[in-house]
């Protein structure tokens, strides 16, 4: 059986960096939906590597 770790926990390992890609072929718009994702998306990224 796994047990969680708390992420505050300073036995928990650190994560290595991630990359987000999002590509959508040239030409093409978004939806509404799909902008919106994209914009929360940038806004979360932009917040968690300001930690």
């Amino acid at each position: 059986m796994m047990q969680a770790v708390p992420a505050s926990s300073s036995s928990a390992p650190s994560l290595p960096p991630r990359e987000i890609f999002l590509l959508w072929q040239a030409g093409r718009t978004h939806s509404p939906l799909a902008a919106r994702a994209i914009e929360i998306t940038v806004e979360t990224a932009r917040e968690i590597s300001q930690r």
